[in-house]
């Protein structure tokens, strides 16, 4: 049986997790955009692109489930949402 802090604490490492794994192909994704376009790779990119959204669809999931406010939580995510809603 856990207790309360080792819930919070799972709870935490979750979001932390996708919130890292988004920040990671955020950064791919605008590295590879911003790449000369005979260096742009347009299959990486958008790989890069879908991992990103879904890392932040699964962070804001998880910070809603929980409770926590998305917004204060996991913002970047939020934000690079908003960003690309269109391209999604």
């Amino acid at each position: 049986m856990t207790n309360i802090i080792e819930t919070m604490e799972n709870y935490i490492a979750e979001i932390v997790y996708h919130a890292t794994e988004f920040a990671v192909a955020e950064a791919t994704y605008i590295n590879e955009c911003n790449k000369p376009s005979q260096e742009y790779d347009i299959e990486w990119a958008n790989q890069s692109f879908k991992r990103a959204m879904a890392q932040a669809e699964f962070a804001i999931d998880i910070c809603k489930d929980y409770g926590l406010d998305p917004q204060k939580v996991c913002s970047n995510c939020i934000e690079f949402q908003q960003q690309y809603e269109k391209a999604a």
